[in-house]
């Protein structure tokens, strides 16, 4: 499974890259919105993982520029911003997930596995 990571934090990239390659997962990585639409449309990816808050624009805004590419990827959303009114925002834009920071490796590991069965069910 390939997940594109996005984070303007290069620890945060480094931890879950080496996290989620440890469990089989092939990683990519971007640190701005337009890097990573730039990778979206240059290869397939089985889910996107993203900071919610990024200089130049974060999660909401890569949601937006993915939907109007018609790209049909689940995106997870990273926040530390209050839970609920943060999932229902990034529910509203059509992440698959919202995940409060700090986010532990295991959780994004767990969150990843339901994310992409469900996607499969659809």
């Amino acid at each position: 499974m390939r997940v594109l990571l996005v984070d303007d934090e290069p620890g945060i990239l480094r931890m879950f890259r080496t996290a989620l390659e440890n469990y089989g997962y092939v990683t990519e990585e971007a640190s701005t919105v337009n890097d990573a639409c730039a990778r979206l449309t240059s290869g397939a990816f089985d889910a996107v993982v993203s900071d919610v808050n990024m200089p130049g624009g974060g999660g909401f805004e890569l949601l937006t520029a993915m939907r109007a590419r018609k790209l049909e990827v689940p995106v997870i959303i990273m926040t530390g911003k209050p839970p609920v009114e943060y999932a229902k925002l990034a529910h509203l834009a059509g992440a698959w997930r919202a995940l409060i920071k700090p986010v532990m490796p295991t959780r994004l590991r767990e969150t990843l596995e339901e994310v992409l069965n469900e996607r499969g069910r659809s």
